[in-house]
């Protein structure tokens, strides 16, 4: 079973991440940039309920339209309502804005989109905040700012956490388990986990270089998605998506 070790470890809930989130974008503008799909209409929702003014760019909006009327059997029936207030009440945002409260805009790594265009404005000043929530990679201008400190990151959740893997596992009982996107650094604590449960085995880099399994990739590459285990094993987004569908017990 492969399964998303985005999170490695780590157990924290998502509401305190809201929490610091809210509190952060409140005490001065801030510039959130985020992926327009997924994290972003949600980040927004939650940041208008809490009372800050919020400001979404036209890719974020049209993402809440669409959970709203073409994609609404994908959403939460009781998140369609708040999905709405969020369309009618947040201001527009474009790349020639000024700074003004929670600006959630399309660019997670912070290079394109209204978040790259704004951030090419405001990373020589000290003003506004930017928030990374998200995943920014070696290399790109988000990593750049937050290592710098012209930055700030504060994880939002949408991976699994260590412990909602762990019972995924319980429930699938799987023979062997991969866990993929995330850091080579947490194959240890995988290790470890399941040396409690002996029917398990943990899938390491030297077993899947040695056995070549039909969809590992004969010459690999770092990757935005890639093995935990030591070897950056590349999977493509359509392999992430059928991760995702099911597991079968025992397999």
């Amino acid at each position: 079973m492969i399964f998303d070790n985005s999170y490695g470890d780590a157990e924290e809930a998502i509401e305190p991440q809201q929490r610091r989130i809210a509190r952060y974008s409140g005490e001065g503008p801030a510039l959130l940039p985020v992926p327009p799909d997924g994290r972003g209409p949600e980040l927004a929702m939650v940041l208008l309920e809490a009372g800050l003014d919020v400001a979404i760019d036209e890719q974020v909006r049209s993402v809440a339209v669409m959970l709203t009327q073409a994609a609404r059997e994908s959403a939460r029936p009781e998140s369609i309502p708040r999905l709405e207030r969020l369309i009618r009440n947040a201001r527009q945002l474009d790349a020639e804005a000024e700074p003004q409260g929670a600006m959630v805009s399309h660019g997670g790594s912070g290079d394109v989109g209204v978040a790259g265009a704004l951030i090419r404005r405001w990373q020589d000043k000290p003003d506004p905040t930017i928030l990374f929530t998200g995943h920014v990679a070696s290399g790109t201008t988000g990593r750049r700012l937050v290592e710098s400190g012209r930055a700030l990151f504060q994880r939002w959740n949408v991976h699994p956490r260590a412990s909602d893997n762990l019972a995924l596992i319980d429930s699938v009982k799987p023979q062997r388990i991969i866990p993929a996107f995330g850091e080579g650094k947490y194959a240890a604590f995988w290790q470890a986990r399941m040396a409690q449960r002996q029917e398990c085995e943990v899938l390491t880099a030297r077993r899947l270089c040695c056995s070549r399994p039909k969809w590992a990739a004969a010459e690999v590459r770092h990757g935005p998605h890639y093995c935990a285990l030591p070897m950056r094993l590349v999977l493509t987004g359509q392999a992430r998506s059928i991760v995702t569908i099911t597991a079968t017990q025992g397999q």
